[in-house]
């Protein structure tokens, strides 16, 4: 894309070109100079920037057009939702799930995970896992009785943001920042 999303990517990354100032995002630094894009030096985590911003809005404007009630298990929707964008679907665990509670944090997932890890397959060989690995392995974990804030709980709400508009995440932002523009 043509968009500040689609920048990032010409400029080697997927970087966010906003500065937090004043508690308002801006396209100035702290010293008003323009804006400066992340790299390896000073990488910053955006993932709650991109859970008010992005996340959230899409889920909810994706669930109203759907008529996905928030706080029902998935499964219950489960003929609104478009042909699988990944061959194997939604994880099945995902569809017990209500849309609330991940977004609340009350899905009773961890707050974080390793999706990155590497597993030894043979011996002295390293092998990363999918995020779909990952996920599948969190699930299987015990549920945590009291709410707590969780990564894994929206990057859950990512892969069924990418089942709910059939394309992976990287386009779901950009036509959702598309959509934006035009409010």
């Amino acid at each position: 894309g043509s968009g500040r999303l689609g920048q990032g990517r010409q400029k080697g990354g997927l970087f966010c070109p906003f500065f937090p100032t004043g508690g308002r995002p801006s396209e100035r630094g702290a010293q008003g100079e323009n804006p400066v894009w992340a790299c390896s030096g000073h990488l910053v985590d955006l993932g709650t920037l991109t859970k008010a911003l992005f996340t959230t809005p899409a889920v909810l404007l994706k669930a109203a057009e759907l008529s996905i009630q928030l706080d029902q298990p998935l499964s219950v929707s489960r003929e609104k939702f478009p042909e699988a964008f990944h061959p194997e679907g939604l994880l099945p665990e995902l569809w017990n799930f209500s849309l609330r509670a991940l977004l609340r944090h009350e899905g009773g997932l961890p707050a974080w995970r390793n999706f990155y890890i590497q597993e030894a397959t043979a011996p002295g060989t390293l092998k990363r896992r999918s995020p779909r690995e990952a996920m599948a392995t969190i699930l299987q974990e015990p549920r945590l009785a009291e709410p707590k804030y969780s990564d894994v709980g929206f990057i859950a709400l990512g892969m069924i943001l990418e089942e709910l508009y059939s394309s992976n995440i990287i386009d779901v932002c950009d036509s959702f920042l598309e959509y934006d523009k035009h409010l």
